[in-house]
């Protein structure tokens, strides 16, 4: 694959400054790890920096309404409601429809479960960014609705477009819920991906990361612990 390079100065994720050591301009990576490691965390860590430093981002929530995801964020020091306000950043709503309650959002998806819904609204959403980042949260439940078929379907279609749109992504994925075929079909069509585990040492608990592979461009691949602290994700 051939890329155009840019500094990675400010980070593109938290830490990534460490662990990648060519620059990249664009490309899509996915984030794989057990329920509760921290990946939420850095992906909206991700996402407050990349808006403060002047990106426009499409943030796909399957987890969250978009009022949780700028409540939770607020409780790390990162206010979104000014890039809300702006229109740096939308939120394409894939949750709300859970609890039958009218969406906050403007990108709002009824049904899930249609995945031409979604990409379109995907689609709509990214019109008029320029310097586009995306991240969905998560390929985990959208997948779970729909089956692996249909999911490979989706994810092959949605990382085909932001590819062509040259995006820098990160998608999070479940790691132990869908079965390790799945997880190897997403190796194969990222650009790269990114590991977290998490194990208990004497009553606490250790959370690691590291660069899996990257297609886009030299990297370190060993192990780092990190932490969650008040102010996010710190890589040791």
């Amino acid at each position: 694959m051939s890329l155009q390079q840019i500094s990675l100065k400010p980070e593109i994720f938290p830490g990534s400054s460490r662990l990648i050591y060519d620059e990249i301009e664009y490309g899509l990576l996915l984030l794989a790890g057990p329920p509760g490691v921290g990946k939420t965390i850095f992906v909206k860590e991700s996402v407050f920096k990349s808006l403060r430093d002047g990106n426009s981002i499409v943030y796909l929530a399957t987890e969250e309404s978009p009022s949780m995801v700028i409540d939770s964020m607020r409780k790390f020091g990162w206010d979104i409601s000014e890039y809300m306000r702006t229109d740096k950043l939308r939120i394409v709503d894939a949750f709300s429809y859970r609890s039958n309650k009218p969406s906050e959002s403007k990108y709002y998806i009824d049904n899930p479960e249609n995945l031409s819904d979604v990409s379109i609204t995907v689609e709509e959403a990214k019109k008029g960014f320029s310097n586009l980042r995306f991240v969905m949260d998560s390929i985990t439940s959208l997948t779970l609705n729909v089956g692996p078929g249909l999911g490979q379907k989706f994810m092959q279609t949605v990382t085909g477009r932001l590819k062509a749109a040259k995006a820098l992504g990160i998608c999070v994925l479940d790691v132990g819920i869908l079965d390790e075929t799945f997880l190897n079909f997403l190796r194969f069509i990222f650009d790269g991906v990114i590991e977290m585990a998490i194990t208990e040492d004497e009553g606490r608990l250790k959370r690691r990361i590291r660069v899996y592979s990257l297609k886009l461009g030299r990297h370190d691949t060993s192990w780092h612990e990190f932490q969650i602290t008040n102010a996010g994700v710190s890589i040791s």
